[in-house]
């Protein structure tokens, strides 16, 4: 005879493998900053090509988990690539994309290249062209 505490901890584990894990806030943990020596001017055309790809990037966690963007006016070229851990939900990897945007203003200001890297996500820009 089937009871009802077998019967409700039969749909409660149903519920837990539709559902999959829970999801919680990214790990935001350093594992890794370069900051390029060299800086830029910040009223250049570059710095706001930097501005434009560090808006880019943390947006572009919505159209996937691994993105390139690039900002070219000028001459004075932009180039980002950005990375978040496959297991994330979307909302948590720009949300940690957004942390490493952060941490660039204030630890790396006006580097012309900087590399950070998160427990759960990384971002990367250049002026010049890279592949990841």
């Amino acid at each position: 005879m089937v009871t009802f505490p077998r019967i409700a901890a039969a749909v409660i584990a149903a519920l837990f493998l539709i559902l999959g894990s829970a999801r919680s806030a990214p790990d935001t943990t350093l594992v890794s900053k370069i900051c390029n020596g060299a800086t830029y001017n910040p009223f250049s055309t570059y710095a706001t090509n930097v501005a434009q790809v560090l808006l880019c990037l943390p947006d572009a966690a919505y159209s996937g988990f691994n993105k390139y963007c690039q900002s070219t006016e000028s001459n004075d070229d932009c180039y980002g690539h950005a990375a978040c851990n496959g297991a994330l939900h979307q909302p948590d990897c720009a949300t940690c994309l957004e942390a490493i945007v952060n941490r660039i203003n204030n630890e790396c200001m006006l580097s012309i290249g900087v590399q950070y890297q998160l427990k759960d996500c990384r971002l990367r820009y250049e002026h010049y062209p890279f592949t990841e």
